[in-house]
């Protein structure tokens, strides 16, 4: 007697569960009157996402909608640029909070100095470490655990420099001695 073999499980790939994102996606597009906190939460998931185009785009929603973004927000604006390969953009963010009245917190720096570590600008990190001190913004772990990334990078970068300057004094003295042994010098 022969077994009959049923088939019927592999009928193709099941569809992926959705992400995170997506549902909170839905969920968002659900809500008729979003809070701040709700803003909020899709800027930082679009953040982490590296997709700064929606995250403004929620932002712009939160702010048309009459709410005031926190610093929250701002760190979601952030790290959407950052991880969306614009360092630029994300320092910018900087500025846009100070004519909207907020003042940077060390979750605000914390997320400026992670985006100057990813596009690997240590000087930039150490200039927003000072802007920290002159405004009396506490370091915290997190802070400390960054810079110290931060000057790695930065250290690695100035051992290049040396080793790429060593290499073109060797080369300007051996091409020196070459000109003084033809004569030509």
């Amino acid at each position: 007697m022969r077994r009959k073999r049923f088939s019927s499980l592999i009928v193709g790939p099941s569809p992926s569960p959705p992400s995170a994102r997506q549902i909170a996606e839905k969920l968002y597009g659900k809500i008729r009157q979003p809070d701040a906190v709700t803003y909020e939460t899709m800027i930082a998931a679009y953040g982490m996402a590296g997709l700064a185009e929606r995250a403004e785009s929620v932002f712009a929603a939160m702010t048309g909608a009459g709410q005031r973004p926190r610093d929250y927000a701002f760190c979601g604006l952030i790290a959407a640029h950052s991880l969306a390969g614009d360092p630029e953009g994300a320092l910018r963010v900087r500025a846009r909070m100070r004519r909207a009245g907020v003042q940077p917190s060390v979750h605000v720096y914390n997320a400026l100095l992670a985006a100057c570590e990813r596009a690997g600008q240590p000087d930039r990190a150490l200039e927003l470490l000072g802007s920290m001190r002159r405004e009396g913004v506490e370091v915290d772990a997190l802070t400390s655990q960054l810079l110290s990334l931060v000057g790695r990078q930065g250290v690695r970068s100035v051992e290049s420099q040396q080793v790429a300057a060593a290499a073109l004094s060797a080369a300007v003295a051996a091409y020196g001695t070459l000109l003084m042994q033809t004569g030509l010098f």
